[in-house]
């Protein structure tokens, strides 16, 4: 279990630092830079989680969720920062690929709320944009 702890507290001090780099690179997505970025996304997710995007890109969504099961292996906390991961590098892909990872990040987000008792404002608002986003595509 402090494994666990251990991995999760990296994982979100990783996904913080990435998240506020991301976040700056959104409003004007840099694709000079696309693959250093990339790169720095996919080496902190298979250092801390065993995978990449890409290869969340071939799962499907029983592989994807049976991978995050709630409560065993990750938190409600640590899956939310993974689906802001997840959604803010979307950019940097083709459209569908775009199209497939944040349906990875909404099909995340839901699993959240299957097993949270309380309702989240900020999730359905995240939940929101990423659907207007793959609508506008």
């Amino acid at each position: 279990m402090q494994q666990t702890d251990y991995l999760l507290k990296q994982l979100e001090q990783l996904s913080k630092a990435l998240t506020k780099l991301l976040s700056i690179l959104l409003h004007k997505p840099d694709i000079q830079n696309k693959e250093q970025i990339l790169f720095g996304v996919n080496q902190g997710l298979a250092a801390n989680l065993g995978f990449q995007l890409d290869d969340m890109l071939k799962m499907s969504d029983e592989e994807l969720l049976q991978k995050f099961k709630m409560g065993e292996n990750i938190s409600a906390e640590g899956m939310e920062v993974l689906t802001d991961l997840i959604a803010e590098s979307a950019v940097y892909f083709e459209e569908e690929e775009r199209k497939v990872l944040l349906e990875k990040a909404i099909l995340l987000l839901n699993e959240i709320d299957k097993h949270q008792q309380s309702f989240s404002l900020s999730r359905e608002s995240k939940r929101q944009l990423l659907l207007n986003t793959i609508q506008k595509q």
